[in-house]
């Protein structure tokens, strides 16, 4: 690959977001609604691009073409949860929690359960698994950084301080415009790697087709954890309470559905081409770029390079601007903070989240394991009460509190499989039953009427 083209390139895509940063900070109304969630203001195109951007990242990227290198066709387990995860968002979640009008998802705990404890409980429960997936996507840019030959930690440190000044200067608003660029740079550089490998004689997916399936209870596991988690984690309610309408959301969310699907195909795809082609990899080296420069040629794969180190970061952004809406709107304080250094708050509150997530970075190596652990740790602690609360109109605030206790003891105790059956359902089927039995228990129904606000 030509290091001239990729250090160019990411010099430029360095100088435009700053310049989208700068311009966004100027046009910025002031106000929680105008940092966090750009006056609700995304329309449908907006929105597929935005959410397509959160998803495409180190996990889809990087993970599913070194699995597709190690393991075949079940590298797909992970995107496909994705896949599945965004349909459900655009058909089912993200048109119901747009319609309740929140600022953050763990607000819903006090419209429907009426505690604002529980909301900050929910919120906390929230950040910790975000910020360790925050951290999965920086250790994801280091390594890519490592894989392409740049050894450079004041080149990576420049780069990631780009990205957390923008975001830190405009917030949803600049997040989403520069999430537009990167898309659509990459969208196209996937789009002439197609065809390029085709030219070389490796028609693409014909490797996935020829390669053997197993799909075992580990990955039905991946596949559920991840599906569940992409309906009401922070970062994509966030892009769903800032759509124009709740009608919106359900053709954006299937259309970035499939965009994940094909990029993540394509990316388990060659990592499995390589593998035929009986390449070899060597400690630190990356599977998809290898690939990549394998079956491409050197101007195409440098660009492909910044390329996927812009859809990298473009998802950190998101989940710092995720992370920051949960501590600072979930907060108590938030309340008593004049309006006027509302604003300057929340970008306080983004660069200390950024520099955290940069340190605590460099103690981690696997990336998808941190990633399905953050999911995991969610899904068994938040999903019942959170599908409860937007589904049934006969609700618990005891069996809530009991279905998070019981998900999180038993997701921290349990061993890896019990019975072969792996921890995390376990402990998410033991999550709705405390909730329901809780429920049943102690006769505590609140019906509440604020269910029929979710309209669609």
């Amino acid at each position: 690959m030509s290091y001239f083209v990729f250090i160019f390139l990411m010099i430029a895509f360095a100088i435009v977001y700053l310049w989208i940063g700068k311009r966004s900070a100027n046009k910025m109304q002031g106000g929680d609604e105008d940092y966090f969630l750009s006056r609700r203001s995304l329309s449908m195109w907006t929105l597929t691009f935005t959410l397509f951007a959160s998803q495409l990242g180190a996990g889809s990227l990087l993970g599913s073409a070194e699995a597709g290198y190690k393991q075949g066709w079940i590298g797909m387990t992970y995107p496909l949860g994705m896949f599945f995860g965004l349909v459900c968002l655009g058909a089912i979640f993200g048109p119901k929690l747009r319609g309740l009008n929140l600022t953050t998802v763990a607000q819903i705990f006090e419209l429907r359960y009426g505690s604002k404890k529980l909301r900050q409980t929910a919120s906390y429960l929230s950040i910790f698994p975000l910020f360790f997936i925050l951290v999965a996507q920086i250790v994801g840019a280091r390594k890519f950084f490592l894989a392409i030959g740049v050894d450079n930690h004041y080149f990576f440190l420049a780069i990631w301080s780009v990205f957390l000044i923008y975001t830190i200067l405009g917030g949803l608003k600049a997040i989403v415009k520069t999430d537009i660029v990167q898309v659509s740079f990459i969208l196209l550089l996937f789009s002439i790697a197609f065809f390029l490998k085709s030219d070389k004689g490796s028609v693409p997916f014909a490797s996935l087709i020829s390669t053997p399936f197993s799909f075992t209870a580990s990955a039905f596991s991946s596949l559920l954890i991840t599906t569940l988690y992409m309906g009401f984690e922070q970062d994509m309610g966030q892009k769903c309470f800032a759509a124009t309408t709740p009608k919106t959301i359900r053709f954006s969310a299937i259309l970035a559905g499939f965009l994940v699907l094909f990029c993540s195909l394509l990316a388990v795809d060659f990592g499995v081409s390589l593998k035929q082609s009986g390449v070899i990899l060597q400690p630190g080296q990356d599977a998809l770029i290898s690939s990549v420069i394998t079956f491409t040629n050197p101007i195409i794969s440098s660009c492909i390079a910044c390329g996927v180190l812009m859809v990298i970061f473009s998802t950190t952004d998101s989940l710092l601007c995720a992370i920051s809406s949960n501590l600072v709107l979930d907060l108590p304080f938030w309340k008593k903070i004049p309006q006027e250094k509302r604003v300057f708050f929340s970008r306080s509150v983004t660069s200390i989240v950024g520099v955290l997530g940069l340190i605590t970075s460099f103690y981690f190596e696997n990336i998808l394991y941190l990633l399905l652990q953050s999911y995991e740790f969610s899904v068994c602690t938040l999903c019942p009460s959170i599908m409860m609360a937007i589904f049934s109109k006969k609700i618990s605030k005891k069996g809530a509190v009991s279905s998070m206790i019981i998900g999180a003891m038993s997701f921290l105790l349990l061993p890896r499989e019990v019975f072969f059956v792996p921890k995390e359902v376990i402990s998410l089927f033991l999550s709705f039953s405390a909730y329901f039995l809780t429920r049943a228990v102690f006769k505590e129904e609140l019906i509440l009427d604020n269910l029929s606000k979710m309209t669609e």
